[in-house]
């Protein structure tokens, strides 16, 4: 029967650093490059450039190229990439409710909508 479903999507998702570019690129918090290096702390530039590549090539970004109005490469997500982009708020989602004592200093835990914007809750209840 081949890979599983499981198999396959950890095997892409569970990259180093993709969760993190993805959920940089969908709350919108960067997309650009050097916006992504200051954003996603400790990432090194080369690691950054073959994740974005990786991505790419899996359909979850596409890469915008300058134009008149704008003169950098922007990085966007695709339908693809929303949809991993919702898995990985699943998972700050999960880290949050049963990981609070590690990631917050009052050491409560938070609901997603606690931590995300109206689009990223609309986004993901449109996914289940």
């Amino acid at each position: 029967m081949g890979d599983s479903p499981v198999r396959v999507s950890v095997g892409t998702l569970g990259r180093r650093w993709t969760p993190l570019i993805l959920l940089a690129l969908g709350t919108g918090r960067a997309d650009r490059f050097h916006r992504l290096l200051v954003t996603i702390t400790g990432i090194p530039p080369k690691v950054l450039a073959r994740r974005l590549r990786e991505l790419e090539r899996g359909g979850m970004v596409v890469r915008i190229a300058p134009s008149a109005s704008t003169r950098f490469v922007r990085w966007v997500l695709t339908p693809k990439g929303k949809d991993a982009f919702a898995i990985i708020l699943m998972v700050v989602a999960f880290g949050s409710k049963h990981h609070a004592a590690e990631i917050y200093e009052d050491k409560r835990p938070r609901r997603l909508h606690e931590i995300v914007g109206a689009g990223e809750m609309r986004l993901v209840r449109s996914l289940l």
